[in-house]
């Protein structure tokens, strides 16, 4: 694992009829945030206020910015070291980079060997089952104060995760399902 500040670099590409899955991060970006704001962020909302009122939801409210802040940069990074733990060896390997982006405010975990496309996809979907999901099953068996906590937490991260929806949603449109990924690339292994 190498921890890195700015873009991680283009991986040496082993794979043949390599094709590039996304050209235009920015327009990736934004789409994402729109289906965020728009899409996850409201079902989530509406999941958790249906299933426990307000309470829960007006508790996050009561945040002061800074506790918002901290909370938030806290996840994200948490987010991103679930995706370590999804790559092979526990992202323990020469090809996993934990990086940050300042002009973003952004945190990244990238994979530069060669992955399946179910591994790939297994790993988009780690975080969002882990810090959505099972905060949202477990809710009714954790005291009101904790709810509150998870609730703010599989919201916030149900929304981080949009790009990772956005992105797997590229890959089941896009990728074969015989093919394999490495970085940003897809193509088959070499015999």
């Amino acid at each position: 694992m190498k921890l890195k500040l700015g873009m991680p670099p283009e991986p040496e590409i082993t794979l043949l009829g390599a094709v590039r899955l996304n050209e235009d991060y920015a327009k990736l970006h934004l789409r994402a945030l729109l289906f965020g704001i728009a899409v996850v962020t409201p079902l989530l909302t509406w999941a958790w206020v249906g299933r426990f009122g307000w309470g829960a939801l007006r508790a996050v409210g009561d945040l002061e910015f800074w506790q918002f802040f901290l909370t938030l940069a806290g996840m994200m990074v948490i987010h991103e070291v679930i995706h370590m733990l999804g790559h092979p060896r526990m992202g323990f390997t020469r090809h996993t980079i934990l990086g940050f982006l300042p002009r973003h405010g952004m945190f990244y975990a990238t994979y530069l060997g060669v992955m399946s496309r179910g591994r790939f996809i297994f790993v988009a979907l780690l975080p969002l089952s882990l810090l959505t999901v099972v905060p949202y099953l477990a809710a009714p068996y954790l005291p009101p104060t904790w709810r509150a906590v998870m609730t703010g937490v599989s919201i916030l991260n149900g929304m981080a995760s949009s790009g990772d929806l956005w992105i797997i949603g590229a890959v089941l449109r896009r990728i074969p399902r015989d093919a394999v990924i490495q970085g940003e690339w897809f193509g088959t292994v070499s015999p």
